[in-house]
C-alpha cells in the first residue's frame, strides 16, 4: 500500500455546540439590551419635542391643569415650567411609565393609543373641543410607524454578530 503524500489534520477554533449550548442565554440579553436601547430612543424622542404639536386648545386646557377628560391630571402644572407644552409628558405618567421588559417595551396602555392616534375626546365639550379626532404621535421606536434607523440597525447587528463569534471560540 503507498504511503500518503501529505498528513492532513482539520483543526477548528469554534465549537458549534458551545453556541447551540448557549444560544438561548445569549438571545435573551442580546434581545434585552435591544429593547433597552429602543426605550432609551422611544423617551428621546418625546424629550427633543418634535411630535406633531398641541391644538390652541389643548394648550389652553393645559395652561389651566386640565385635559380634555373633565378632570384636572395635574393640578401644579405651571405652563412656564413646561418649555412649550411638550406631548406627551403633560403628567409625565406616560413617561415615567416606559421600561424595558424581557417581553418588550412597556407603558401605560393608553400610549399605544396616543401613537397610533384617530380617536376621539369625550363628546361633552367642556370648553376645550368635544368628540376631536387626535392626532397621531408616532413615538414607539422599533415600530412601523417609527423604525429603528439603518445605522443603528447595523451596530445592533454588529454587537450580535460579535456575542456569536465570542460564544462558539473554544
Amino acid at each position: 500500500m503507498a504511503k500518503p503524500l501529505y498528513d492532513v489534520k482539520i483543526t477548528s477554533n469554534f465549537k458549534f455546540d458551545k453556541l447551540s449550548k448557549n444560544f438561548e442565554k445569549i438571545m435573551e440579553k442580546n434581545n434585552l439590551e435591544i429593547i433597552k436601547d429602543f426605550t432609551k430612543a422611544t423617551k428621546e424622542v418625546i424629550d427633543e419635542g418634535k411630535l406633531p404639536e398641541l391644538t390652541d386648545a389643548t394648550k389652553e386646557a393645559r395652561s389651566k391643569g386640565l385635559n380634555s377628560f373633565k378632570f384636572s391630571v395635574n393640578p401644579g402644572y405651571e405652563t412656564k415650567k413646561d418649555s412649550g407644552h411638550k406631548p406627551l409628558k403633560y403628567s409625565k405618567n406616560l413617561y415615567n411609565s416606559i421600561s424595558a421588559t424581557n417581553k418588550g417595551i412597556e407603558m401605560e396602555a393608553y400610549g399605544e393609543i396616543h401613537h397610533d392616534g384617530n380617536w376621539q375626546t369625550p363628546k361633552e365639550n367642556i370648553g376645550y373641543g368635544a368628540k376631536k379626532n387626535v392626532r397621531p404621535r408616532p413615538f414607539i421606536v422599533g415600530t412601523k410607524a417609527l423604525p429603528r434607523d439603518k445605522e443603528e440597525m447595523k451596530r445592533i447587528e454588529s454587537e450580535t454578530v460579535k456575542l456569536f463569534d465570542k460564544a462558539i471560540k473554544k
